[in-house]
This record gives C-alpha cells, sequence and structure tokens, in this order.
C-alpha cells in the first residue's frame, strides 16, 4: 500500500493542530514591555435593516437622540449624542 506524496499521517495533523490551537495563546504569556497606546483603538458597526426613526432635523431634540455623532473641534473629535453615549 503506497501512500499518496501530499498525505500526512495522523500524528503529524494532530500535531499540528495542536499547535495551531495553542499559537494566540501564547501571546498571553509575552511580557507587557510594550507600552500601549493611550486610547485603544475601537470599531463599532450598527445595522438596521429596515432604517431607524430619527427625529426632524429642525426638532431641537435632534442634537440629542439622533444616530450620528456631532463634529467637535478637531476632525476626528466627535461629540456623542445620547443615543450613542453607552459606547
Amino acid at each position: 500500500m503506497s501512500s499518496k506524496p501530499h498525505a500526512i499521517d495522523r500524528r503529524r495533523f494532530l500535531q499540528g493542530t495542536g499547535i495551531a490551537l495553542a499559537l494566540p495563546r501564547l501571546e498571553s504569556f509575552a511580557s507587557d514591555s510594550a507600552t500601549p497606546s493611550e486610547n485603544p483603538r475601537r470599531f463599532v458597526s450598527v445595522y438596521h435593516p429596515d432604517g431607524v426613526g430619527l427625529p426632524l432635523k429642525n426638532d431641537p431634540a435632534w442634537t440629542d437622540w439622533s444616530w450620528f455623532p456631532q463634529p467637535g473641534e478637531g476632525e476626528r473629535d466627535f461629540q456623542l449624542t445620547k443615543v450613542l453615549d453607552v459606547l
């Protein structure tokens, strides 16, 4: 019985699988000598397939209850509305 040239035996497969599963855990054993950034980068995605009821733009409640952050002083400084405040 000849084996295929690209086939691996069960032992090598299990060994490779074990190593692949253990690699992400090795990062937790690394020293924390690198200084972390001051503000972690975050990504938030909100999907509403049927839309969202918003106040009209001329309504005073629009600035508080809009789903869109209000622009701040800089191009990356946004003021979160009451809806987004929990983020």
